[in-house]
């Protein structure tokens, strides 16, 4: 972690402009992450569905009225869990599911802040889930959602915690030591990702949306197992933009978006002391 600080640091030093809305892990992203932790291990112990075998951790700040996507593939006959929670200050977050002819096949849109979708699909295919910020307190606050499966991941308590808290703490360090930081502010846009992955294993996250005026700051971290995590930043096309591989669990990427309308994002668990390890990355955006 010593590298990393002084490697924040020294990017800091490079970074100008006016001051954007603060960062939310001290508090606020913490708040919905936690709220979406505990249903998701109380879901694991009543009923034995895991984490799903992909991208199953996901995280971000929401205007009021707002709503964002996930778009992955639901294989027949497996039981998926969609498990939303916002921060304290949401009063009615919504999950719809859809499949890939756009028809609704699931939702829950009760007034509540705990949305919970089911479903077992008939036929392997793409399907997106959306969670909508329907009111909350303030202008706009942080949402989470967990996609968990009868066929995913069993993820102990304390290997949550390590890497969950392995992630803020390298983004509050970040933040702590710029006020010009905040979280990726796109429309219709994930902000935090996490996924289960093999020893040398990987997995990509395509059609990211990042700021065409601001700077982004990619940031990734793991669990107590996790001793080499990689990030690697493409375009929509493939062509690589951006790399960490040096050998550190907290691999940062900094980037200055063009015109570009999307990007993909590789997360790689580049050596684990386990069989698997929790893998989690966070964009920030600076002016």
């Amino acid at each position: 972690m010593r590298n990393f600080l002084l490697l924040v640091l020294l990017t800091l030093q490079t970074l100008s402009a006016q001051a954007q809305r603060e960062c939310g892990p001290p508090k606020y992203m913490r708040q919905s992450l936690a709220n979406v932790i505990v249903k998701g291990i109380l879901l694991n112990g009543l009923s034995e569905m895991g984490y799903n075998k992909d991208v199953s951790i996901m995280g971000t700040y929401m205007p009021e009225g707002e709503q964002v996507g996930f778009t992955t593939t639901l294989n027949a006959g497996t039981l998926y869990a969609f498990v939303g929670g916002g921060d304290d200050d949401v009063t009615d977050l919504d999950i719809y599911l859809y499949n890939e002819r756009g028809t609704e096949v699931a939702r829950d849109a009760k007034a509540d802040n705990s949305p919970i979708v089911t479903y077992t699909p008939t036929t392997t295919g793409r399907y997106t889930v959306r969670v909508k910020m329907y009111s909350t307190r303030t202008a706009g606050s942080f949402a989470s959602m967990l996609i968990m499966s009868n066929r995913g991941y069993n993820i102990p308590v304390n290997t949550l915690k390590s890497a969950i808290s392995d992630l803020f703490s390298a983004v509050e360090t970040i933040c702590n030591n710029s006020t010009k930081m905040g979280y990726l502010s796109t429309t219709n846009q994930w902000a935090m990702f996490g996924c289960v992955l093999e020893d040398g294993g990987s997995t990509t996250v395509s059609s990211i949306k990042l700021s065409g005026t601001r700077r982004s700051v990619i940031v990734g971290g793991g669990d107590q197992n996790a001793f080499d995590v990689d990030l690697f930043l493409y375009d929509a096309q493939g062509n690589l933009l951006k790399k960490d591989e040096a050998t550190d669990a907290h691999p940062l990427l900094i980037y200055s978006a063009s015109a570009t309308p999307e990007y993909q994002l590789k997360m790689k668990n580049a050596r684990s002391g386990g069989n698997r390890s929790l893998i989690m990355s966070a964009i920030l955006e600076v002016d």
